[in-house]
């Protein structure tokens, strides 16, 4: 299920973030949790899609590609990055064309690269979510 969030940020505008958390826990670094999907319209930014682990960090040596697959569609690879300070944080490039997946979609399957554990599956229940809820005001003049 998705949870919605609005930030307003003075002089920067909204930003607004969908989030759903991985449907089975994962044991990364040596804790067990749910790594989270995020979704994020900003209006300074533009679109970010974003994955977040809830321990342990993504491996910098990975050439930064995430393998991504919506339901039983082609297998999308998809260049990634680190946001400056946010080791357990990658941010996924195309984020438009992602976003357009996840919202015609049912499941979203990530293979992502976990420091110290290879690659790791990942795997999300998208349906439903409101693109409606993540517009965000334009940025006053």
């Amino acid at each position: 299920m998705w949870h919605y969030d609005l930030e307003q940020r003075k002089d920067l505008g909204e930003r607004r973030t969908a989030t759903v958390a991985s449907l089975a826990p994962l044991y990364i670094a040596g804790r067990l949790g749910n790594p989270a999907l995020e979704v994020i319209v900003d209006a300074t930014l533009g679109s970010l899609v974003r994955v977040r682990l809830h321990a342990g960090q993504m491996d910098p040596r990975s050439g930064r590609k995430v393998e991504a697959r919506v339901d039983d569609g082609d297998p999308l690879v998809v260049p990634a990055s680190h946001p400056e300070g946010e080791d357990a944080v990658l941010s996924l490039r195309k984020p438009r064309e992602l976003i357009a997946a996840i919202a015609s979609g049912r499941m979203l399957y990530l293979r992502v690269p976990v420091y110290q554990q290879g690659e790791v599956k990942m795997a999300f229940d998208i349906g439903g979510l409101d693109q409606a809820r993540l517009k965000v005001a334009p940025l006053a003049a």
